[in-house]
């Protein structure tokens, strides 16, 4: 009989984002008999905590500020003495990677990047010192998983993380459970054509260019609605772009949602508006949907995920006039897409396992 892998998951928080989703559906996954998953959190708050399977143990540090669960953290990896401390965004990427600086700790370190790091450090107010953390850091892990070859790419050549830590690993996409979830729903449309986005409302996710473009759409396409589905700091300054082009009886923003396929699943078309992005979850579940995608060209791993005129439209980033006219054209003469291999290359148990061996691989 195998010997278990204990691995402690960091996590900041359960509330719901592309990251905290998949860290979830990876570490609920991984089989009992090979692993002995433990999951931190800094604290609990958010509606992903009812996600986690059963038989994950989860320690919660009960704190507000990533940068306090510093000595908590230390103690917890002390007392669990796991094999694998595994970390996904970069705030507890770097405070996992800043544990490992200590010499009474053992455990090997694993962490997941998040987003393209050039293109997210925008919007950060020290940019500056996340470079450097960045670059002092990372290269204290073990391994770095990165969702993109631009990724890792991106990782290597900017921020001078050893080429031989970082590996590409791409999301899974839990195909069942997304049409399980859309055929246990109802249509929340009463328009006949619907155009869908979902995401966080802030500046990443490019809604704002969205509007600029569905204002031409509507102009030519008569009777269509745009649901944003998803809640942010933005909202306001979305409202009011809406009020001043005069879309508020075409635009639906009805927040976070538990259940967002049964507005994807039902519409004639998603479209993704960001500025930047790691690799968008949504994509794959619009995918595992059979719904057209039309997305920005954005920084990221978008041609990793889009291979036009086979499972999707690219159109160039930040471009309003440009995705307008994508959209009104797919509205107008519809392309049909083929997802199968796409769906084939996330699947669950294909992505679960190269988890599974990767973390295997540095245990005696």
């Amino acid at each position: 009989m195998s010997i278990q892998c204990k691995i402690l998951f960091v996590l900041p928080h359960f509330r719901t984002g592309g990251a905290e989703r998949v860290l979830i559906n990876i570490l609920n996954h991984l089989d009992n008999n090979d692993f002995d998953v433990h999951l931190c959190v800094i604290n609990r708050e958010g509606e992903l905590r009812g996600s986690v399977a059963d038989h994950v143990e989860i320690h919660d540090l009960n704190l507000k500020r990533t940068i306090h669960s510093v000595r908590p953290l230390y103690r917890l990896v002390n007392q669990l003495k796991p094999d694998v401390v595994f970390s996904t965004l970069a705030r507890c990427n770097l405070l996992v990677s800043f544990l490992s600086l200590c010499r009474f700790i053992r455990t090997k370190v694993i962490i997941r990047e998040a987003n393209t790091p050039s293109a997210d450090m925008a919007k950060f107010k020290h940019a500056w010192l996340y470079r450097l953390l960045y670059r002092v850091l990372y290269r204290r892990a073990d391994i770095i998983i990165c969702q993109t070859n631009v990724m890792r790419d991106d990782l290597i050549n900017h921020f001078g993380v050893p080429s031989e830590k970082a590996i590409t690993i791409y999301n899974p996409v839990d195909v069942d459970r997304v049409r399980e979830k859309f055929r246990s729903s109802e249509s929340p449309f009463s328009s006949a054509t619907n155009i869908v986005a979902c995401g966080k409302l802030d500046h990443q996710k490019g809604f704002d260019i969205l509007l600029d473009a569905f204002s031409k759409v509507k102009k030519q396409s008569g009777d269509v609605v745009l649901t944003i589905v998803g809640e942010g700091d933005n909202r306001i300054a979305l409202e009011d772009q809406i009020d001043s082009l005069n879309l508020r009886d075409s635009v639906v923003m009805p927040g976070f949602k538990t259940n967002p396929y049964a507005y994807i699943g039902n519409a004639n078309l998603f479209v993704l508006s960001s500025r930047w992005e790691g690799l968008p979850n949504v994509v794959l579940e619009a995918f595992a949907l059979g719904i057209p995608v039309i997305a920005f060209d954005c920084e990221g791993g978008m041609k990793e995920i889009i291979i036009p005129a086979v499972n999707g439209i690219l159109v160039p980033k930040e471009s309003a006039e440009q995705l307008a006219d994508a959209i009104i054209g797919q509205l107008k003469s519809p392309q049909t897409f083929d997802y199968d291999e796409s769906l084939n290359k996330f699947s669950l148990k294909s992505v679960v396992q190269q988890y599974a061996d990767t973390i295997q691989s540095l245990v005696p």
